[in-house]
């Protein structure tokens, strides 16, 4: 099984490995980082099970899930992760997502992470279009996607269940033609 990565200036974003586990057990089980998430991933089990799903889905021919831990190059620390998921090779389009322990929060990771899989979904996959939900309220997570140039298409009003309460989401897509680091001849 190949493994993957993008580099980023600061981060190394890469297939999730079962020794990941412990430390991503850790944060998210914190409130803090789960606040604004629609998975629930609160127990060692569930941990257990999707880096189990991580490893299967990155042996598919073709690859259409790509869930990546971002880890700290100099150190080699876990501090979040983001993916990109297609939903079938003729599509032409993708799902993409990201995720920090609170502690790097507001030190521009969110947006090396996304940037990173932007670029590759539309550079390397050669993507049409590539779409992203955030909760209203994080206001952090949507001015990232913002700040990278997508366009927020809409609210999509109590579109999720969390536990017992329902949550809105923004919608937010950019194209490939409006992608700045995508080649144009």
């Amino acid at each position: 099984m190949d493994k993957f990565s993008i580099e980023t200036p600061r981060l190394l974003l890469r297939d999730y490995e079962t020794a990941d586990t412990e430390t991503f057990s850790q944060y998210v089980a914190d409130p803090q980082f789960r606040r604004y998430l629609t998975w629930n991933l609160s127990s060692r089990e569930s941990v257990d099970r999707f880096i189990a799903k991580t490893r299967q889905a990155r042996t598919a021919s073709p690859r259409l899930a790509y869930d990546l831990a971002a880890t700290l190059k100099e150190t080699g620390e876990l501090i979040g992760g983001g993916d990109l998921i297609r939903n079938s090779e003729q599509d032409g389009d993708a799902w993409t997502g990201y995720y920090l322990k609170p502690e790097f929060w507001r030190q521009g990771y969110g947006t090396e992470i996304a940037q990173a899989l932007l670029d590759f979904g539309f550079r390397e996959l050669k993507l049409h279009r590539i779409c992203a939900l955030c909760d209203p309220r994080n206001v952090g997570s949507w001015r990232i996607l913002e700040k990278l140039g997508m366009r927020r298409e809409g609210l999509m009003k109590e579109h999720v269940r969390v536990q017992e309460e329902w949550r809105d989401s923004y919608l937010y897509a950019m194209l490939q033609h409006e992608w700045p680091s995508v080649k144009r001849s």
